[in-house]
């Protein structure tokens, strides 16, 4: 389960680095216009061209996104057959009867999100008395930007408060062990860590989401 978490962790981070960069092209370039008093945004490199280099982006995206739902349901086979092993299961249940099948769909479809090649649409909407260009592409990476949960899935399997040993003792003082447990565990051994760790990544994408929602109103704005 960690080879596999680990490997779908790196996958799903780099298909949305790239998905960042591809949408970077894909929105062109636009740069001060000296010249003008005030100055103002012109457009350097076309705006909403889909090049070689975006498809390519594009392409390589989509397999790491299918690979990446192939992962995500190895990931969920394997927490059925440990649940069998750790008897929380029987033996004859199937993801379905285990309660894992809707959680496993909804998260597949999810790491699946990502902007195929050729499309290209681009929506017009009135903001502050200018019309404001939104290719899907914005919304589109906005939603990819949850991929980093697949950085909690490593904390939880990598987390000493959260193997075998941990739930044992867990059971043996009638507690509940798990993932939660091991979070509040975390917090208590070393809080300013965790608290380092959650708001820089908390910074990072809510600064690439406010980036990628106000980029569109750059040109209109002036």
């Amino acid at each position: 389960m960690k080879i596999n978490d680990v490997i779908a962790m790196i996958l799903g981070l780099l298909g949305l680095m790239l998905a960042i960069w591809e949408y970077e092209r894909f929105m062109g370039k636009l740069d001060w216009d000296e010249t003008q008093d005030p100055w103002t945004y012109e457009v350097e490199r076309e705006q909403y061209q889909e090049e070689a280099l975006n498809t390519g982006l594009r392409v390589i995206i989509g397999l790491s996104s299918v690979v990446l739902g192939v992962l995500v349901y190895n990931h969920y086979r394997i927490v059925l057959e440990l649940y069998k092993t750790k008897q929380k299961v029987d033996s004859y249940d199937t993801l379905k009867s285990a309660g894992l099948l809707k959680p496993m769909i909804i998260e597949v479809i999810y790491c699946l999100i990502h902007t195929p090649p050729g499309v290209n649409t681009v929506y017009t909407l009135t903001q502050h008395d200018g019309d404001v260009e939104y290719p899907l592409s914005t919304f589109i990476v906005i939603l990819m930007l949850g991929r980093i949960y697949l950085i909690w899935r490593i904390f939880a399997d990598y987390s000493s408060w959260n193997d075998e040993r941990a739930e044992e003792i867990c059971n043996s003082c009638l507690c509940d062990g798990g993932v939660n447990f091991a979070i509040k565990a975390e917090l208590k051994e070393s809080p300013y860590r965790i608290v380092f760790c959650v708001m820089f990544i908390s910074i990072f994408i809510f600064g690439v989401a406010l980036r990628t929602a106000e980029r569109p109103f750059k040109g209109t704005s002036g």
